[in-house]
């Protein structure tokens, strides 16, 4: 006779209906983590913005108008980033999850005067050039930061204690510390944010595409926050200032989708570099506007180019 145990059929099929349980659970949650919920990014958002600020000390938007005086348009500044040197073509999806967080949600967390009640938007996009917290995004995603021609005094006149800004795939927040360089003819801003001494994730700068190469693009259309798009260069553009034929306008079109929101996206190629960033949308109709007999929408986008002129 043998001395052997056996376990109860019942028993095995109970311990078979445990483990199938958990393993279903856990596709369950792996699949749930591919879908992106939106509101998570602007759920108690004001609360995240002034929780930064305090842990951060952040500048108010006076502060940083004040600040942004000393720096002159289309001038230059150091900068100790990294260029791409990687050749490897990737597919769409390892371009997106390696480059996915160094994509930021730009935002501003609006408050006229102590009393006033904070309140917070998302309104475009953004992404690391360098670990230290140097960020880029459009001229016109923060234009409101620069007065080129409004003394200190005007300024401080009309005290905004509001700020700027990044909110990362993870929900993180990151404030303003301060504008480092603008281009209003190339639509380019570069600026810093407090990292509190954690790297921030980055893109390398790349090299200018040729016509026909393939792009893709990471933005926050209309609040459809980490959306990819794919496409080509259709074309590279050089505009010459006719009153100042010493600034170059480098702008690439682009057929990948993008909408509000996605202003200050990066656009990177097969290889996951910077090619370039988007800026904004020009229709062409058939008759005129007023007739609404659109025909085609260009893509309106800036050279990575135009940032390494930007960057010395």
């Amino acid at each position: 006779m043998s001395n052997s145990f056996k376990f109860p059929s019942r028993f095995l099929v109970f311990i078979y209906s445990i483990f199938a349980f958990i393993s279903t659970a856990t596709a369950q949650e792996n699949v749930e983590a591919l879908f992106v919920n939106n509101a998570v990014y602007n759920q108690n958002l004001e609360e995240k913005v002034l929780q930064a600020i305090k842990t951060q000390g952040g500048k108010t938007i006076t502060e940083l108008q004040t600040a942004a005086r000393t720096l002159k348009n289309e001038e230059g500044f150091t900068w100790k980033g990294i260029k791409a040197n990687s050749t490897q073509i990737k597919k769409a999806d390892q371009v997106f999850n390696e480059r996915k967080s160094a994509v930021f949600i730009m935002g501003k967390l609006n408050k006229s005067n102590a009393d006033a009640e904070p309140t917070a938007d998302l309104y475009a996009t953004a992404f690391g050039i360098s670990d230290d917290g140097v960020c880029v995004t459009n001229y016109h995603v923060l234009s409101e930061l620069i007065y080129l021609t409004k003394t200190n005094d005007s300024i401080a006149a009309k005290t905004n204690l509001g700020t700027y800004f990044i909110q990362s795939i993870d929900g993180e927040v990151f404030v303003l510390d301060k504008l480092l360089a603008f281009s209003s003819s190339n639509d380019l801003a570069v600026f810093k944010v407090k990292t509190a001494g954690k790297p921030l994730p980055f893109i390398p700068l790349g090299q200018v595409l040729k016509v026909g190469e393939p792009v893709y693009i990471i933005s926050h259309p209309d609040h459809n926050y980490y959306y990819l798009s794919k496409g080509i260069v259709n074309k590279n553009s050089l505009m010459l200032n006719p009153r100042k034929p010493d600034i170059r306008q480098y702008r690439i079109n682009v057929d990948a989708d993008y909408a509000v929101g996605s202003s200050g996206g990066p656009i990177l190629s097969e290889t996951g570099d910077l090619a370039g960033i988007v800026s904004s949308t020009q229709s062409i109709p058939w008759q005129s506007e007023a007739l609404n007999k659109q025909q085609m929408v260009l893509k309106n986008a800036i050279s990575v180019h135009a940032l390494y002129q930007l960057l010395k």
